[in-house]
């Protein structure tokens, strides 16, 4: 199963869990490297949205830990949303206003 997507706006991510994953609540989470203005990152799935509301580079690492945006290991990035959870199965997700693309997610499955 593809954990990263590069150079494509629109993909899936499976799950193999049977609860929903919260980037709040469990060990989730995204690496990016984005270029572009007011970028947002949604879960069709799952209805969650996040936009980072400032001008970023491909250069720039994006990182999501928690309900915290950082980049390039600073917090203070202006947002509107949350990081999208992570339904059981698969989840699609788009990346809107990047022209560049390079995303990780790193997180575990769990299991009730």
């Amino acid at each position: 199963m593809p954990y990263r997507f590069k150079d494509v706006a629109d993909f899936k991510v499976y799950n193999a869990s049977d609860v929903t994953i919260y980037p709040t609540e469990h060990d989730y989470t995204v690496e990016m490297y984005l270029a572009g203005t007011n970028i947002t990152i949604a879960n069709r799935t799952t209805g969650e949205s996040l936009t980072i509301k400032t001008t970023l580079n491909s250069t720039q690492k994006v990182e999501i830990r928690r309900q915290y945006v950082f980049v390039n290991d600073s917090a203070g990035v202006k947002t509107s949303g949350r990081f999208p959870s992570m339904a059981p199965g698969y989840n699609s997700f788009y990346v809107q206003n990047a022209s560049a693309i390079d995303i990780r997610f790193k997180t575990r499955f769990y299991y009730k």
